[in-house]
């Protein structure tokens, strides 16, 4: 794999994808699926995804699962210049749009991340997006964390109980107790 260390690597991805058009313009489509992927603390739940990519405009989907259930969707419209050969700039002019959606999500997914957390617990309920352009974007939407506790042993801090708010408007983020 490239030549790399895999030692520790483990898990499965499948990748189907058709490529079209020209060097300059292209056209991708195609899925994505990856289950119990792991290497280093570094862990994946059961994601799938779908691109689809035409007239320098992306568009992706991108699912996570934990043992059957929807735990986050991400969708993403992103104005981008993906031409298989070399140009000034990747982003492009155009509205961006990237929206995260978790409803009531168990927390313990994030352990499914990393091995760095340890007892994750509570929920989150999110719906948070980025718009605007590359040069000026746009912040909105909310996280709330329920009953969220979990200990990071390699900083040795423990966190119990906590109920946070997260507002995002415009270019700011306010942070406050629930």
């Amino acid at each position: 794999m490239l030549q790399l260390d895999t030692t520790g690597v483990s898990g499965n991805i499948q990748v189907d994808l058709a490529v079209g058009g020209t060097a300059a313009s292209p056209t991708l489509r195609g899925s994505l699926t990856v289950g119990e992927l792991s290497f280093g603390d570094f862990g994946s739940p059961f994601v799938q995804g779908v691109v689809d990519y035409a007239d320098r405009r992306l568009d992706a989907n991108l699912l996570l699962w934990k043992t059957g259930e929807n735990v986050l969707r991400i969708e993403a419209k992103l104005p981008l210049d993906l031409a298989l050969k070399s140009v000034r700039r990747r982003q492009v002019d155009g509205p961006l749009s990237v929206r995260a959606i978790a409803d009531s999500t168990d927390l313990s997914v994030t352990e499914a991340f990393t091995r760095s957390a340890r007892r994750v617990r509570g929920t989150m309920k999110a719906d948070v997006e980025i718009g605007g352009t590359w040069s000026a974007p746009r912040l909105q939407g909310f996280v709330n964390l329920q009953n969220a506790s979990a200990e990071l042993p390699g900083l040795g801090v423990t966190w119990d109980r906590a109920n946070i708010q997260a507002h995002l408007s415009g270019d700011s983020i306010t942070i406050a107790p629930a």
